[in-house]
């Protein structure tokens, strides 16, 4: 059998952000693209000096966003997930600042009108909160269904959207 070579995995970048939420994980890869934002409990120890330019870009994004001063990100980003997960995933991205999305209409949008339960796994799994609106996805009925980072923050960023048109 003929070897072949395969790239090593490089590891991301990590740098923690505070913001008004506590502390966001952000990585990075090698080229300087968004790959994960999360809520983390604990600071990372890195210097905030030493943050690269995506890093200081998207913490002055999310503190506009925070204030409600910013409705859309601009930041690179790559995901990777199952072509479900991307099917859900980039239907999120088209949900407006503002606005909501049941999981069943994201079901039917993505042409998988009966998967409502699968949509919500796949969202609770968004590895770029807020950039990928997560929180914007809410029940059928209008009670806003779970999160990953708890119903009090998603409120909180329901909030933030509804009273900063």
């Amino acid at each position: 059998m003929p070897l072949t070579f395969t790239e090593p995995l490089i590891e991301p970048r990590t740098y923690t952000i505070t913001s008004s939420l506590g502390y966001i994980k952000a990585a990075i890869s090698p080229d300087d693209t968004l790959t994960s934002l999360r809520v983390i409990d604990q600071p990372m120890t890195n210097s905030s000096r030493n943050m690269p330019l995506i890093i200081r870009n998207l913490k002055k994004q999310m503190d506009d966003y925070l204030s409600g001063r910013l409705k859309v990100f601009h930041v690179p980003v790559r995901y990777t997930g199952t072509p479900f997960q991307l099917k859900v995933w980039d239907a999120l991205l088209n949900i407006p600042y503002g606005q909501t999305a049941s999981y069943q209409s994201i079901a039917t949008l993505i042409n998988s009108p009966r998967a409502c339960r699968a949509v919500g796994t796949a969202v609770s799994n968004n590895p770029i909160f807020l950039i990928i609106p997560c929180h914007r996805v809410i029940q059928k009925n209008g009670s806003i269904g779970g999160f990953a980072y708890g119903a009090h923050l998603k409120k909180i960023l329901l909030n933030l959207e509804k009273n900063n048109p």
